[in-house]
């Protein structure tokens, strides 16, 4: 997926790039990383700027309940 980072490090966009094929792992997935994961910003000029960067997330349903 490709997520959009904010200047405070947080994600508040989410693209699916490559369908893990479950429309439910990939929303699950985009919310996980929207509710959980938080950057250091990258910086220009000394100051913090938005980016964007791929990221994915591996699912292991083998042991699932």
């Amino acid at each position: 997926m490709q997520v959009a980072i904010t200047t405070e490090g947080t994600v508040n966009e989410c693209k699916i790039i490559k369908s893990s094929g479950s429309e439910r792992l990939d929303k699950a997935a985009c919310e996980y990383v929207q509710g959980h994961w938080r950057w250091k910003p990258p910086t220009l000029d000394g100051k913090p700027v938005t980016a964007n960067t791929d990221v994915s997330v591996v699912w292991n349903l083998k042991d699932a309940q």
